[in-house]
């Protein structure tokens, strides 16, 4: 669903959910579900060549003898992630401390 907030989506008297607008609706066919599942986890694992085997088996890379630089390419955009998400809580907890302390 393109944009799903509340005007966009209800709840009909069984649970079922109803959609309003179709712009962007699709299915993720269960093959492609678990390549996406293997790519987040591979990220999460920053194992760059794991990330790279379901890049190419999603057909968003093509395998070519330039693996190596998308490797390393690869490499360098998740090990900034997870840099990136460590500031993130280090910023969180010291708002955390300082309103603490300001309360």
């Amino acid at each position: 669903m393109q944009d799903p907030h509340p005007g966009n989506i209800a709840i009909d008297a069984q649970g079922s959910l109803i959609f309003y607008d179709f712009g962007m609706m699709g299915e993720i066919v269960p093959t492609t579900r678990e390549t996406l599942l293997e790519l987040f986890y591979a990220v999460n694992r920053k194992d760059a060549d794991a990330v790279v085997r379901q890049l190419v088996s999603l057909g968003i890379i093509v395998p070519t003898s330039d693996l190596p630089s998308i490797r390393r390419s690869v490499a360098f955009f998740v090990d900034n992630i997870s840099r990136q998400a460590e500031q993130q809580e280090a910023v969180a907890t010291i708002g955390e401390d300082l309103f603490a302390i300001a309360v």
